[in-house]
């Protein structure tokens, strides 16, 4: 199983080229390119155009890594504030395209929120659907994440499930999981290895969204594990535990990195010798 992490965090510390090298040179077998930054207009991946791009790429491909999957920037959309959806709308599809450029094949893209509940599911359908265009012409799935408003399996389920599954999966925050009083596990179960195609794997002490390391936190790793075996998950292991680096000094992020990209190795070791005993 690929073990991935995302540049997000370490790349506001160290500037984005260096925090790649770092995450390159630790050990991750693939990274997952983070892309809030194009909420913002004046961002270099919006003012350098591709060749910025195409530089970042062979920066991976020269330690014989790669990009496997990205996160759009979020909050996809805000209800009556039409200027935002409109820029939010042209920076999610040119994250659409950076993917095709650094040839990755799954973005996450957070549901949108709506103030009517029996209207949320058509309007998250319609905005989801209109992004059709650009996973065709960019080659890219997009990968719906529970958050606040598709908490359950069930209302996870529902939403992907009336889309067109060419162009759509799940992916599941395992923090968001706990965070909203849901069993990750569970979750795994239920959701299962069809529509189940990526993580983002952190720890919380199901109060605040910490996004720290496996462990540091009150989630239960072993169930969690044996749940992505049982449904034989064939996806990538991506740790989303920037948090765990925010208290610490620059000379520590070297170390503190090989420290998480440990974790995440021997949590994938454990999903392998689980499925292993289940064969």
């Amino acid at each position: 199983m690929i073990l991935s992490t995302p540049t997000d965090y370490l790349s506001y510390r160290l500037g984005l080229e260096k925090a790649i090298r770092l995450l390159c040179e630790t050990g991750y077998d693939a990274l997952d390119f983070t892309m809030f930054c194009l909420a913002n207009e004046k961002d270099p991946l919006h003012t350098e155009g591709n060749k910025y791009v195409e530089k970042i790429k062979k920066i991976v491909d020269g330690y014989g890594v790669y990009f496997n999957q990205a996160h759009a920037p979020f909050p996809s959309f805000k209800e009556g504030d039409e200027e935002f959806n409109k820029r939010m709308f042209k920076a999610i599809v040119r994250s659409m395209e950076i993917c095709c450029i650094l040839e990755i094949g799954i973005v996450v893209v957070h549901p949108i929120d709506w103030s009517n509940a029996q209207e949320v599911m058509q309007k998250n359908v319609e905005f989801f659907n209109s992004l059709i265009p650009y996973c065709e012409k960019y080659n890219v799935k997009i990968a719906l994440e529970n958050n606040h408003l598709y908490q359950t399996a069930e209302q996870l389920s529902e939403l992907v499930d009336s889309l067109d599954d060419k162009f759509f999966t799940v992916c599941l925050d395992t923090g968001h999981c706990h965070l909203f009083g849901q069993d990750t596990a569970s979750m795994i179960r239920k959701l299962g290895n069809d529509r189940l195609k990526a993580l983002h794997v952190h720890d919380n002490d199901a109060v605040i969204d910490r996004h720290t390391a496996p462990y540091f936190g009150t989630m239960d790793w072993t169930s969690i594990t044996n749940a992505l075996a049982e449904i034989n998950y064939s996806g990538d292991f991506t740790l989303e535990a920037d948090s765990f680096y925010h208290k610490l000094p620059n000379e520590l992020l070297p170390a503190s990195a090989k420290y998480l990209h440990d974790i995440g190795r021997l949590l994938v070791e454990m999903v392998e010798k689980a499925k292993k005993s289940n064969s």
